[in-house]
């Protein structure tokens, strides 16, 4: 999951032009959606800060269990100024509940423009956002 982080670190430019909701501090969730587990990555300024993983079975379940780790952290939904979403089998409106309650649209976490790779050399059915872990362990 720190993988994860780095990647979200070396998008770090488009998360400086986010600022906190409330002045304070900016949070970035990331989710790494595989069939068995459901990775939590928190990154606080572009820094990894915490993971979790749990099973769940639909992405609503991922929501809830991502809104109750941020109360154990002291945090709220208002305090993630952007979600990512990685992993295998990720359909376009999957996550659009993750929209209602950060009040922020889910992004692919694309780890494509952190490494030295023509984009456009890749197949257009490539799915880049299965490969985060392993780009980000080799940042």
């Amino acid at each position: 999951m720190q993988a994860a982080a780095a990647v979200v670190a070396g998008l770090g430019e488009r998360g400086k032009n986010r600022k906190a909701r409330t002045g304070g501090t900016a949070y970035t969730l990331a989710l790494g959606w595989y069939g068995s587990h459901v990775e939590y990555t928190l990154c606080r300024d572009g820094h990894w800060y915490f993971s979790h993983y749990a099973t769940v079975q639909s992405p609503a379940d991922s929501a809830y269990f991502a809104v109750t780790l941020l109360r154990r952290l002291g945090l709220g939904p208002n305090d993630i100024t952007q979600v990512y979403v990685y992993g295998k089998g990720i359909a376009g409106g999957d996550f659009s509940i993750f929209k209602a309650i950060f009040n922020v649209q889910p992004e692919r976490l694309n780890p494509i423009p952190v490494v030295d790779l023509d984009p456009t050399s890749l197949s257009a059915d490539f799915d880049a956002e299965a490969y985060v872990p392993c780009i980000g362990v080799a940042l």
